[in-house]
């Protein structure tokens, strides 16, 4: 477990269809264009002090923002930041 405050990162690519097979914790709540991904997932798992782990399946946006900043914890964060602005605009469609 890490220190309170510290991150600690986990990352693999896999297709969506193997993650389910072996049953990845990460693919379990992807949204319908998630599932639907025919490329490779980066299932991450992130730990940050005593919080429980998060389990994350990013496709290629998470992979891009990561080439910016290579923390799976500032990808997550932009994503989810444009994912709400993106609602609150009232666009629906979320292209991760």
């Amino acid at each position: 477990v890490a220190a309170p405050g510290r991150e600690v990162e986990a990352q693999r690519r896999q297709r969506v269809d193997d993650a389910e097979r072996a049953q990845v914790p990460a693919v379990e709540g992807l949204d319908a264009a998630g599932a639907r991904h025919d490329g490779l997932l980066a299932l991450v798992l992130l730990e940050d002090g005593t919080a429980p782990p998060l389990h994350v399946a990013g496709t290629r946006n998470f992979w891009v923002v990561t080439r910016y900043n290579r923390s799976s914890f500032y990808a997550l964060a932009v994503i989810t930041l444009g994912d709400a602005v993106r609602r609150a605009r009232g666009a629906d469609t979320v292209n991760r």
